[in-house]
């Protein structure tokens, strides 16, 4: 159940990144920073279980 939501979690970031460069602002160092933290436990959710 951790690892779909994490999922949906990352794949809303990403969706709403793709706006960001669409409509022209400015991708910050936090944007990058909560994607990655939550791509990072989403594989660490699914390699090793919730």
């Amino acid at each position: 159940m951790i690892g779909i939501l994490l999922g949906l979690g990352s794949l809303g970031l990403i969706v709403y990144m793709i706006y960001k460069v669409s409509v022209g602002e400015i991708i910050g160092f936090n944007d990058i920073f909560f994607l990655s933290t939550f791509i990072m436990f989403f594989f660490y959710t699914i390699t090793w279980g919730s």
